[in-house]
């Protein structure tokens, strides 16, 4: 009998990969369900939806973790949060090669300005950088994200390309204390004040203080003011780099870090939940030269942004990266499917496969299982009858866990996408 076999087409690749300037605007606190979503009755974020409308979007980006610092590590050493613990918090080892050490070895100058005080040598963070300014260090204008780009430009005005710049920006980040501009209206009876709503929350987390809705709303109105600050920062970069006229020969990233709890799952501010509010996070790519503006709607994760960038800089990344370039997902009309993964510092893991999440973790409640597209909110758990769905996630969990350390998904895939060289390194 005759068969006759369709296989998946792709476009052909012809893109001029070469080095070109590259831009990563880092926004810890960053939810996509805010700075790319349509608020009704919320700010509008200008500059954001220009760069959404020009760039390449990833609906459904994960970090790694819900903390900044091993985000901050696994995004550009392309290692997950394990291969950085240590009994004294995340530490990137002098072995790992971070991005900014391979554009380096390509002629880039690269700079990083932070306003996480973390963000650091002694974190193993600057590795490979020219130029490394904390505007939490010092005397300055401050260390809100306008004054974080304004610090990135100076740095390379009159530097030849190719540059690389890491603007870590934290706004978006409890107390939420942005311009008063951007407040949106007075406040409700009772309500903390914007420079004290670390405090609060953290009152209301542990069950101290009880959030009147009014009260809940001011603050997420707050921290909405934050990110029209972020956008602001964001008008300012596109604004130089056109005047410069080196904005569409180059690569500009917007990325989150993690997102931000309010109290979805009964908890707030982050680090200490893998649910969706502390995890989806914007990706956001403009590179016109290289990438046709669109959306990818298949699950991400961070740590495959740097095997990307090198990707389409025309630079082969080194061979301890455990991610993988997105390029292929990117030109696939219809991807294959794979397995994201996110970590807290507890052991707790979350499995994204396709519409279905696993959260694994210790103690009561230890696994759940959540359908995302029925249940965006991941209120209902599943894990009684989850069927094939709960089977699949946690057999590709099982894969990756056990080769911790080990897995690199350029030559295994993921766990649930296994490459033929997977079968053959194991004998299979």
């Amino acid at each position: 009998m005759l068969q006759l076999v369709a296989g998946r087409s792709r476009p052909v690749d012809r893109r001029e990969r070469k080095p070109r300037d590259l831009i990563v605007l880092a926004v810890e606190g960053a939810r996509a369900d805010d700075l790319l979503g349509v608020l009704l009755g919320g700010p509008r974020f200008p500059a954001v939806e220009r760069l959404a409308a020009e760039s390449l979007v990833f609906e459904r980006a994960y970090a790694v973790s819900p903390w900044a610092v091993p985000t901050h590590a696994a995004l550009l050493s392309s290692v997950p949060p394990p291969g950085h613990a240590t009994v004294r918090g995340t530490f990137v080892a002098d072995g790992q090669v971070l991005l900014p050490e391979l554009l380096d070895r390509a002629g880039y100058y690269g700079v990083a300005v932070a306003a996480n005080a973390d963000f650091n040598a002694e974190r193993g963070l600057v590795q490979g950088l020219d130029f490394v300014r904390n505007m939490t260090q010092g005397t300055g204008s401050g260390k809100d994200a306008r004054s974080v780009v304004r610090a990135a430009l100076e740095a390379i005005a009159g530097r030849p390309a190719p540059r690389f710049v890491y603007a870590d920006m934290t706004d978006p980040q409890a107390p939420y204390d942005p311009p008063r501009e951007h407040v949106g209206g007075p406040p409700p009876p009772d309500a903390p004040l914007p420079h004290l709503t670390h405090l609060w929350l953290g009152r209301v987390r542990a069950g101290r203080v009880v959030a009147e809705p009014a009260q809940r709303d001011y603050v997420r109105r707050l921290y909405r003011g934050e990110l029209q600050v972020v956008d602001a920062a964001l008008a300012d970069l596109l604004a130089a780099m056109e005047e410069q006229g080196g904005l569409d020969e180059a690569a500009l990233v917007l990325v989150g870090l993690h997102g931000e709890e309010f109290f979805e799952h009964g908890g707030a501010l982050h680090g200490f939940s893998l649910h969706e509010e502390s995890l989806r996070v914007p990706l956001v790519i403009r590179a016109p030269a290289l990438l046709a503006p669109g959306r990818v709607t298949a699950p991400v994760d961070l740590l495959d942004l740097a095997p990307t960038l090198a990707d389409l800089l025309g630079l082969p990344f080194p061979p301890q990266w455990q991610g993988d370039s997105l390029v292929p997902l990117i030109d696939d009309p219809q991807p294959p499917p794979r397995l994201v993964v996110a970590y807290l510092g507890d052991g707790a893991r979350a499995a994204v496969l396709g519409d279905y999440k696993l959260i694994v973790g210790s103690g009561r409640d230890a696994q759940r299982l959540y359908d995302l597209a029925a249940d965006p909110g991941e209120t209902r758990d599943l894990e009684d009858d989850g069927g094939i769905a709960l089977r699949l996630t946690r057999t590709a969990l099982a894969w990756e866990t056990a080769a911790e350390g080990r897995w690199k998904r350029s030559r295994w895939g993921t766990g649930a996408d296994l490459k033929p060289a997977f079968a053959l390194d194991h004998g299979m």
